[in-house]
């Protein structure tokens, strides 16, 4: 007389594939589906023998339709979805800290228009931009009554200090905003209790109130208006 096992396989809350097992080995728990009532001793799934259930990202491999009993392989957009549900808060919270300081970094590279004697020019704020200009303006403060400068893709000219200090002043202002702006949204990421909350913030989303008012202090305008 022949002798078969049973092969059981456990879901997720998103019907993917688990566990799977023979109860040659183990007994199932309430939940597990059995799949071949005439197995061999080991576990079996789509003709291989104790496969691997989960991929190099520790995303599981496969799912279970329950209405049509068919096993499929999981799609990238839900191997996706399964990493970010086993993400902890702290883990969520600190890639979207990472994700708005590079925003913030990126915005103020992208620089700012100013007006001068010459029309409306662009100037970028990559870090050396903010050293040169944070320089010419000590020089102006040292007395220079005009220093060297130039707009993207611009030659080089001779900006008097007062309107060399109109685009010095417009990008502090410019690097203050949103280096402001991103330290507030730090701390208030910070304190949020889910990763639902952390993950519906992006950049430029409105303060709360308690972070807002930090901001207007010193940036003097509200992220609210």
């Amino acid at each position: 007389m022949d002798y078969y096992n049973k092969h059981y396989i456990r879901l997720d809350a998103n019907s993917c594939i688990i566990k799977g097992f023979s109860d040659a080995f183990e007994q199932p728990e309430d939940g597990d589906i059995c799949i071949n009532q005439e197995g061999g001793r080991h576990f079996e799934l789509l003709g291989q023998v104790n496969p691997n259930l989960y991929d190099g990202y520790g995303c599981p491999i496969y799912k279970y339709n329950p209405a049509t009993q068919v096993i499929s392989e999981t799609t990238n957009a839900e191997k996706q979805a399964g990493l970010v549900a086993r993400k902890t808060l702290e883990q969520v919270q600190n890639e979207k800290i990472t994700e708005l300081s590079f925003l913030c970094n990126k915005t103020i590279e992208s620089g700012i228009n100013v007006t001068v004697s010459n029309g409306t020019q662009h100037y970028a704020l990559k870090d050396f931009d903010q050293i040169e200009i944070l320089t010419l303006t000590g020089d102006i403060a040292a007395g220079a009554t005009e220093v060297p400068y130039h707009a993207d893709g611009e030659g080089c000219r001779k900006y008097p200090a007062e309107e060399f200090m109109v685009v010095s002043n417009e990008a502090r202002r410019y690097v203050t905003y949103n280096r402001t702006y991103f330290n507030q949204a730090k701390r208030w990421i910070e304190i949020l209790t889910t990763k639902e909350e952390v993950n519906g913030i992006t950049w430029g989303t409105p303060l709360p109130e308690e972070y807002d008012n930090i901001f207007k202090s010193i940036t003097g305008v509200s992220t609210r208006s």
